[in-house]
């Protein structure tokens, strides 16, 4: 009987340290890590990291005096009625928190125009908030490009794309999204030797391909940039193109656990 009551004793002071030390481990709010206005899709995401039991849940966003809601249970965008809901989506797990990403609700391109430029509050429904910055893909909206766009292939190992110019410009220099590598650059079955130290020249009716390496993405159909100067042919001032890239990797367990430790210093 004495050695049950050990036994019994040495498993209620395990559970009892694992508690605690999964108390300590607990976040008292949520640390967001990206939030982003899209103007193109009309769409505003934001992921966070919250604990995995007990979680911090996501209830609606403001943009000055605007509300954004996120979407409902189904995804019904795009014609796609019934379609499981990425709002929400889990990114990835770890022993004691989970990376969720969200989506708005589709937003009118009156309301883009409304909120561009503020403050994003975020509110959790246990009734705490944060007010955040939130960066604008409007930058990247362009008009034209001198790339048009004929093959694309996307996967865990990265991207490759193909290219046809439909001017004649020369590349003064690229600026590679820090979260991929620029692994191949041809001009015309030119090897361009990467990364581009000197302008490249490219001429009307030009293939150019061009392969990058996966990267992490933060919230559901995240892209990464290559920016490009250009000066084209005929003009005198230099302008800013730019290649879109999708992300597909999702934060490792030791990215998710730094950013906690980051927060907790704070």
């Amino acid at each position: 009987m004495k050695k049950l009551w050990i036994v019994v004793g040495a498993i209620l002071l395990f559970r009892i340290g694992s508690l605690s030390y999964a108390d300590a481990k607990s976040l008292e709010q949520p640390i967001i890590v990206a939030s982003e206005l899209n103007p193109d899709m009309q769409q505003f995401y934001v992921s966070y990291i919250t604990n995995r039991t007990q979680p911090h849940a996501l209830n609606f966003a403001e943009i000055g005096n605007v509300p954004l809601n996120f979407a409902s249970e189904t995804f019904e965008q795009f014609g796609m009625n019934g379609m499981e809901q990425v709002t929400g989506q889990i990114q990835m797990e770890t022993p004691y928190y989970v990376l969720y990403s969200a989506t708005s609700e589709q937003l009118s391109p009156e309301l883009v125009e409304e909120i561009d430029g503020k403050m994003a509050t975020v509110y959790f429904t246990d009734g705490s908030s944060q007010t955040i910055p939130f960066s604008i893909q409007r930058d990247l909206i362009q008009e034209k490009n001198p790339l048009d766009m004929l093959t694309g292939a996307s996967g865990p190992d990265g991207s490759a794309d193909g290219f046809r110019a439909l001017e004649s410009f020369t590349i003064q220099s690229l600026k590679v999204d820090e979260r991929i590598e620029l692994k191949m650059f041809r001009v015309d079955g030119k090897e361009i030797e990467v990364p581009v130290e000197s302008p490249i020249q490219v001429d009307e009716g030009d293939a150019v391909q061009i392969q990058v390496s996966d990267g992490t993405a933060l919230f559901f159909g995240e892209l990464a940039t290559i920016e490009m100067k250009i000066q084209v042919s005929g003009k005198s001032s230099e302008e800013s193109a730019y290649l879109f890239f999708n992300l597909n990797e999702v934060p490792s367990e030791e990215w998710i656990n730094q950013k906690v430790k980051e927060a907790k210093k704070e």
